[in-house]
């Protein structure tokens, strides 16, 4: 069986042609340079991860307790308050789940927006020389 797969395996460089043929056209789809990075900016990608790593919250985080015997009446307390009020809290905070996922969603197309705009003024800058130069500076003041 082995021997059947390694027969129809494509050469190394053919497959690394054809993937970086993939990711060219990708991009291209996406308004980003064909041969730009992989990778959003590094300021970029670290604002969209803590956004994405913060943004689902959950109702249901564990209830502890530090006394031996008085703890364990306190967290059953809990609990109980905790399921009687569950028909109140949990609606609320799908809500916010459904905020904090558009908002993720949103922040990452402006991040593709920005990303897409700086290419497309440095292209103008690079294709008018100077002028556009003095422009750019012009409108970043």
């Amino acid at each position: 069986m082995s021997g059947a797969w390694s027969a129809r395996r494509m050469p190394t460089a053919e497959v690394e042609a054809t993937l970086a043929a993939i990711k060219r056209r990708v991009r291209v789809r996406q308004g980003l340079p064909a041969d730009g990075p992989d990778e959003a900016p590094a300021e970029a990608r670290s604002a969209l991860t803590e956004a994405m790593e913060a943004a689902h919250i959950s109702a249901h985080t564990p209830i502890l307790w530090d006394l031996p015997v008085v703890g364990r009446g306190i967290a059953l307390t809990k609990r109980v308050v905790r399921i009687l009020l569950r028909w109140y809290i949990n609606p609320i905070v799908d809500q916010q789940n459904d905020f904090n996922a558009a908002t993720v969603r949103a922040l990452s197309d402006l991040a593709a927006e920005n990303e897409r705009l700086r290419v497309a003024l440095e292209a103008l800058r690079a294709e008018h020389g100077g002028s556009a130069a003095a422009i750019g500076s012009a409108n970043e003041r």
